[in-house]
């Protein structure tokens, strides 16, 4: 970490030590996928074994970056995965006068976590099993799984059953799962370390933690945990290896840094290393940290001013076409994985008492959090009103939320426009994407006299969903969604959400929840706490109404009550069929 120069960081430094490790003949070895997880396996599987790594990202990186990086002279074993970014690279590394290269083909890049330990005969005692689905995860991972000499695993639902019996068979330990909490990794591999509080900052913060157990670090990275930024050079260790298991990678934001990564390096980091006696070091990763940058340089030296705080944005190399005497390349990268939310403001109702309810729309394929954070309203004469909300919202996939604020103050009637900014993601601590809209209103008076109560909650193993029984006990149609909070699903706390549905004046209805629950899921949850929201308009749920029920396992009165509800002209017309079928034995 002393390579880097206050401020913005280009690995000057890294030129000599290419030209002196490299004179030695190393081995170098280079991914060629564009799966992300293909470039992260072997780079920590090769600094692992004593090689070193390149990872292309582009044709530009293939072609005018890597080739001016490496003596002609040094070994060169291409990777080529399912989704090569160049096809037949070692043809052209061969044209450029490299002397001994070949290539490894491979069919997925999850193979790669059993067979380069095995092919590179690597002595390895533990594991560090991280969810994939997640950069945070996997960025914190490395170091840990370095410097506790541990096999680096991604885990999904897919490798779960493998890699357990992996670990397994091979007897290890230690061994920690990083932001995977299923019950059946926890039953399987009771001694393993789990890492996964539903907060992806507090995850990485827990692992720096860990990682104490192993190094006496005094230097910090932070990245934001949306890409993966390939080495420089190949002589420099991948961040996602902190320097060879020597410091921990921490969670920023593209808009800041969350609190449990501010909190560790003021008030953990920083007074351990300096009452060692020691500089704190703190480097940012990628141009996407820049306002995170920002924030650490202010609310840590004016605290701690003797901090050093860099930032590595880009890397300057000599040889290269095109980099001339001063030019600076940005880093290469790859995607991490990021869920797919898109939110949209989808409409708007106000009552004249100041309540406004904005229905907020996912159009992704994932479920996520979105966060209005500025809500405006103008009316015709003149009238504005503003709040700044600060409240997340789960939001499920291709579904929509309703929320409600109160503008503390009487709205007039008659037509406004409402506009709406906010922020959304994939978690509550990671919203780092904008949206905004404004839609027209027409404020009126309202009079619902919407009832609603809600009877039973029942799990359906067959339909694989929750039931939530309402009844309309007043005397209008009213449309109802329930919400199930912190529902424990394979351990974890999880938000429920039914779809909203209308039901008539005294009709019992269901509203339905997917959702796959085990019947130890069922014994974690003996009671559920709900919010009902209800009103006579679809868009303005005005009323609301919270408790606590069992949760049921759907009988087989239920199934059978529910087939003759759903068929009721049918087992009519089967009972009539079975009278007169009776009718005419008798005479017989």
């Amino acid at each position: 970490m002393r390579m880097f120069k206050a401020g913005r960081v280009f690995l000057l430094a890294l030129v000599v030590t290419t030209v002196l490790a490299s004179a030695l003949g190393a081995t170098v070895i280079i991914s060629n996928d564009a799966e992300w997880q293909s470039p992260y396996l072997l780079g920590y599987y090769a600094w692992k074994t004593g090689y070193y790594f390149a990872g292309i990202d582009s044709p530009a990186t293939a072609h005018d970056l890597i080739p001016y990086q490496i003596p002609k002279t040094d070994n060169v074993v291409i990777y080529e995965g399912p989704k090569p970014i160049v096809k037949n690279y070692e043809a052209y590394l061969r044209a450029q006068g490299f002397q001994h290269v070949t290539t490894v083909k491979f069919k997925s890049p999850y193979d790669l976590m059993y067979e380069l330990p095995a092919k590179w005969h690597l002595r390895l005692t533990g594991a560090v099993l991280v969810s994939d689905a997640g950069g945070a995860w996997v960025l914190s991972a490395g170091p840990l799984a370095y410097a506790s000499n541990s096999y680096l695993i991604l885990l999904n639902n897919r490798t779960r059953d493998g890699a357990i019996s992996f670990v397994k068979s091979h007897n290890l330990s230690p061994v920690y799962v990083i932001g995977y909490a299923g019950r059946s990794v926890k039953t399987e591999l009771p001694n393993a370390t789990i890492v996964a509080t539903g907060n992806r900052a507090k995850d990485a913060v827990m692992v720096a933690e860990l990682l104490r157990k192993y190094t006496d670090y005094d230097s910090v990275a932070a990245a934001t945990g949306l890409y993966l930024y390939l080495p420089g050079y190949p002589q420099a260790p991948p961040w996602w290896i902190g320097g060879k298991g020597k410091f921990p990678i921490l969670l920023v934001n593209v808009n800041g840094v969350p609190k449990p990564t501010l909190d560790f390096i003021e008030n953990n980091f920083i007074p351990r290393v300096l009452a060692e006696g020691k500089r704190p070091y703190i480097v940012t990763i990628g141009p996407d940290s820049d306002a995170a940058h920002a924030v650490l340089k202010q609310e840590i030296l004016k605290k701690y001013p003797n901090v050093l705080i860099l930032e590595q944005f880009g890397i300057k190399v000599r040889g290269a076409p095109g980099t001339g005497g001063s030019q600076i390349r940005p880093l290469p990268v790859l995607f991490l994985p990021a869920a797919d939310v898109s939110i949209a403001l989808e409409s708007a109702n106000v009552l004249p008492d100041g309540r406004i309810f904005l229905k907020l729309r996912n159009l992704g394929n994932a479920a996520g959090y979105v966060m209005p954070t500025d809500v405006s309203i103008k009316c015709q004469g003149g009238f504005t009103a503003e709040i700044t909300p600060d409240k997340a919202f789960f939001v499920d996939a291709k579904d929509a939320t309703i929320v409600e604020y109160d503008l503390n103050k009487t709205v007039p009637l008659g037509p406004c426009t409402v506009h709406v900014e906010g922020v959304y993601g994939a978690d509550k601590d990671r919203m780092e994407l904008e949206f905004n809209g404004t839609v027209p209103v027409n404020v009126q008076g309202i009079n619902d006299p919407s009832r609603l109560k809600v009877l039973r909650i029942v799990y359906s193993p067959r339909l694989e969903h929750i039931i939530v029984y309402v009844k309309n006990t007043g005397t209008v149609p009213t449309y109802a969604t329930v919400y199930l909070d912190n529902l424990l699903v394979d351990g974890v706390p999880t938000t429920v959400k039914t779809r909203q549905g209308m039901v008539l004046p005294g009709e019992t209805a269901k509203l339905y929840a997917k959702v796959y629950l085990t019947d130890a899921d069922i014994l974690d949850n003996p009671t559920v706490h709900y919010t009902a929201r209800f009103g006579k308009d679809a868009g303005m749920p005005v009323h609301i109404v919270t408790g606590t029920l069992p949760l049921e396992k759907e009988t087989l009165q239920d199934v059978v009550f529910e087939f003759v509800q759903e068929n009721s002209v049918l087992v009519a017309a089967a009972l009539v069929l079975i009278i007169l079928i009776l009718i005419v034995l008798r005479k017989r």
